[in-house]
């Protein structure tokens, strides 16, 4: 993550000057390490400079890239806050002259949605249009024309965004539907297993934070057949629970929704009874999310029976049974 102490003295001492200086002057020949360093000491606006010398398409710009993705996604400096304004109209210019199929693509939507997600939380919609266009770029990517990378790139940072500033989360639905079908896709792919695996927690979970438990129910019953679907949502599930648990603002999961979440994972549990990993996710959103429910509400059956029917059929499964332990001891406790 860097030493933010000795980068303030490396630029009281004058090195930020001299690694620009160098950076312009040979901007074909500045390499990863060489713009990492920059972006130590700098931030990322020296890294933009540098970059602004050299041509789309150089490995100095790529190199840049690569920093400014690792950089926007790490907790800024308080003196580099100032930069993050800049560095989205210089990287929002950039990705409008990209190919969103290309590699480049996915590099630059990591940065540009790190930089948004900083300033999210500052910026209502509508009030900047750079942060309006920004977004909007991001959505659009997740559509067709973007190669898989780069609308991961995309979805990644928009699902960022609405957990960071609720307000961005009406707008950000827009996504939804490329996110939906993109997951549809994933399910017809037979090779890379564990990278789609990877893809369709990450969507489920971005499709959660932007509209709420129903959007991640509803795909879960649209592709009932598919454990990989209902890991995806479990997991998407969890992910939310846990961030209200958190106190995060702007709070992930409406009760009112509790009830028919339950529904589904007992659906899910019985639908892949043999699946492990559906049923010690199952057995931990049941107990979560039985403690959300009223105080008067009944423990639904479907839960209890849902978590008893796991720990019969897994019974040497650690991860099973004290995920249906630790669900048994929450639907015990007062609510």
């Amino acid at each position: 993550d860097g030493n933010a102490a000795v980068a303030q003295e490396l630029r009281s001492l004058g090195a930020l000057d001299a690694l620009v200086t160098c950076g312009m002057n040979h901007p074909g020949r500045v390499n990863k390490q060489s713009m990492w360093t920059l972006g130590q000491v700098g931030g990322m606006l020296p890294v933009l400079q540098v970059m602004s010398k050299a041509p789309d398409d150089s490995p100095a710009v790529m190199s840049g890239l690569v920093t400014i993705a690792k950089l926007a996604w790490l907790p800024p400096e308080e003196s580099l806050q100032q930069q993050f304004p800049h560095a989205a109209e210089a990287l929002l210019n950039l990705a409008l002259r990209v190919d969103m199929s290309g590699d480049v693509a996915e590099k630059v939507l990591q940065g540009l949605g790190g930089v948004l997600n900083v300033l999210s939380p500052h910026i209502s919609p509508g009030a900047w249009p750079v942060m309006d266009r920004g977004v909007s770029l991001l959505i659009d990517a997740t559509g067709p024309s973007s190669s898989a990378m780069t609308a991961q790139a995309a979805v990644a940072s928009l699902g960022h965004i609405a957990a960071n500033a609720p307000a961005w989360r009406a707008p950000l639905k827009r996504a939804l539907g490329g996110i939906r079908e993109r997951l549809r896709k994933m399910e017809a792919v037979e090779d890379e297993v564990m990278k789609c695996a990877r893809q369709q927690k990450l969507f489920s979970w971005a499709s959660a934070v932007i509209a709420g438990l129903p959007v991640v129910l509803e795909q879960m019953q649209d592709q009932a057949a598919s454990s990989r679907v209902q890991v995806a949502g479990l997991s998407a599930i969890l992910d939310v629970l846990d961030s209200d648990a958190d106190g995060q603002e702007g709070g992930l999961v409406d009760p009112a929704h509790v009830p028919a979440a339950i529904a589904v994972v007992a659906s899910a549990m019985r639908g892949h009874s043999m699946q492990e990993q559906v049923q010690w996710l199952g057995c931990r959103a049941l107990g979560l999310m039985h403690q959300l429910l009223p105080g008067d509400d009944h423990t639904p059956p479907e839960a209890l029976e849902g978590v008893l029917a796991a720990m019969r059929r897994h019974p040497k499964s650690y991860k099973v049974t004290s995920a249906a332990c630790a669900a048994i001891r929450g639907f015990l406790e007062p609510r």
